[in-house]
């Protein structure tokens, strides 16, 4: 397989996504209080609901995420021709269609092939290590720290950080997915690489209760997997994250654009011709939240500080924290 690490050491793809996105973030606050009266009012609101065990109360967060990430992406009557055309083109490129490996049905045997396949085509884009940097940056000086890897999938990426560990820094990784099939064989890949230092579990990332018990982690990461999440399901996985650890939660995942699409698209089929890889990545590209969306459900999620933005090449990454008073 190629070594394609090169193209993460080069500048954002899509400037003009970024600078719809940039017009995007600067609404934020106007948006969230668009519908129920001021910002503060809709976030008590939220918080009320997130705190609440029915389920009808998750239904109606989706519902209002939903809605608040329809009005941020509706393009303003006083914005520019170049704005408007590319808001035109995201709307067209934007899906909430399945990827395959999502479709229930798919056999396991397929799925945990093409798992192997994904983490191998991530080791040759230089993914991991583009995770690592953000997670080092959201660990601050600190040398010495638990990360809890949310929605893993078979945990690629704690087997990479166990076998890459940065200098001068004593990281305790567990690797966690609602999945016990996926769980199950990225310990036996593990295994195999006599890598016995990642912890492995079985874990819903939106029910966190249990490690709030334990409270024994210092950052929770979701690397490449939120855009499996609909936005109300995104917002309750971080508001479980930032009431469990100290340092929050850092999500790393591919940035929506035209650009990051086709240049997705070209180099997974460089690195690998099977099918379910390149339409998976190209529709992970397509169902992907952008920084200024990022930030409008961390904030709908209560954290108080919310630092979301585009990411080398193809990423975004938003680091929630601390819950608002």
């Amino acid at each position: 397989m190629f070594n394609l690490g090169f193209v993460q050491r080069l500048p954002p793809a899509d400037p003009l996504s970024l600078r719809l996105d940039r017009a995007r973030a600067r609404r934020v606050d106007d948006v969230l209080s668009s519908r129920r009266g001021t910002a503060r009012e809709v976030l008590d609101a939220c918080d009320a609901l997130l705190a609440s065990p029915d389920t009808r109360a998750a239904k109606t967060v989706d519902a209002y995420a939903a809605q608040l990430l329809a009005e941020l992406r509706r393009t303003p009557a006083s914005a520019g021709a170049i704005d408007q055309g590319v808001a035109r083109i995201d709307a067209a490129l934007r899906s909430a269609g399945p990827e395959i490996l999502d479709v229930e049905g798919v056999p396991q045997r397929l799925k945990d092939f093409t798992m192997r396949l994904l983490h191998e085509v991530n080791v040759s884009l230089g993914s991991y290590d583009v995770w690592t940097r953000a997670a080092l940056e959201a660990l601050g000086d600190r040398d010495d720290a638990h990360l809890y890897d949310l929605a893993a999938g078979t945990g690629g990426y704690a087997r990479h950080l166990r076998r890459h560990m940065p200098a001068g820094r004593r990281l305790r990784v567990t690797s966690s997915d609602l999945s016990p099939a996926y769980v199950a064989l990225g310990r036996r890949e593990a295994e195999r690489a006599h890598i016995t230092d990642v912890a492995w579990e079985a874990r819903d990332a939106l029910d966190l209760s249990a490690l709030r018990e334990r409270n024994d982690v210092d950052l929770f990461l979701c690397t490449q997997a939120v855009h499996h999440l609909s936005p109300g399901q995104a917002v309750r996985m971080i508001s479980q994250a930032i009431h469990t650890a100290p340092g929050c939660i850092l999500v790393v995942d591919i940035f929506r654009g035209a650009v990051t699409a086709l240049g997705s698209l070209a180099l997974i089929s460089l690195a690998t011709p099977w099918p379910v890889i390149v339409y998976d990545g190209f529709q992970s590209v397509r169902r992907a939240y952008t920084p200024a969306e990022f930030t409008l459900l961390a904030r709908l999620a209560g954290a108080a500080s919310v630092e979301a933005k585009a990411y080398g090449p193809a990423w975004c990454t938003l680091h929630a924290r601390g819950v608002a008073q």
